[in-house]
């Protein structure tokens, strides 16, 4: 009986991700000042959203600049940094080159509810995704995504020996 050659199935995206403000210089300012003025009391709070709210919105048109626009796109295979209106690949990383993916929020990134997710061979960083909104969901959904095809590989090396 012949065994048949299994195929190597096209690419398929798993989701994307747009960064949150919280990549930005300012942005990541901009929590640091929330997370202040919501613990001094709901009238700091106010005063400080009115005065952050252009600012936040000022960063979130700005990552979506003809010259920037990224995005982070999970795979069945890696994990791509897109760039561009029309998307370019920037940088990428296979599921068989990581090891570990961890969120490590930067100060002003907690009061945002993002973090920045790094993808890790050994103790070598490999990729970092900045700005990740819901970062431990996203982490979460990675993993998954890498232990599947760490999964679809060894039964691929079985079928084939």
């Amino acid at each position: 009986m012949a065994v048949e050659k299994i195929r190597e199935p096209e690419e398929h995206i798993v989701k994307t991700v747009w960064p949150s403000i919280a990549a930005f210089r300012l942005g990541r300012w901009i929590g640091r000042v929330w997370e202040r003025a919501v613990s001094k009391g709901p009238w700091a709070a106010i005063l400080a959203g009115v005065f952050l709210a252009p600012l936040a919105a000022a960063a979130y048109l700005w990552r979506l600049r003809p010259g920037g626009a990224r995005r982070y796109v999970v795979t069945d295979r890696r994990v791509i940094i897109m760039e561009g209106i029309i998307p370019k690949e920037v940088a990428a990383v296979g599921w068989d080159e990581v090891d570990r993916i961890d969120a490590q929020p930067q100060p002003g990134q907690a009061a945002l509810r993002a973090a920045d997710v790094v993808f890790f061979k050994g103790d070598q960083p490999v990729l970092v995704l900045p700005g990740v909104s819901l970062a431990e969901n996203f982490v979460r959904l990675c993993r998954r995504t890498r232990q599947a095809f760490l999964d679809i590989e060894a039964l691929r090396q079985r079928a084939a020996s």
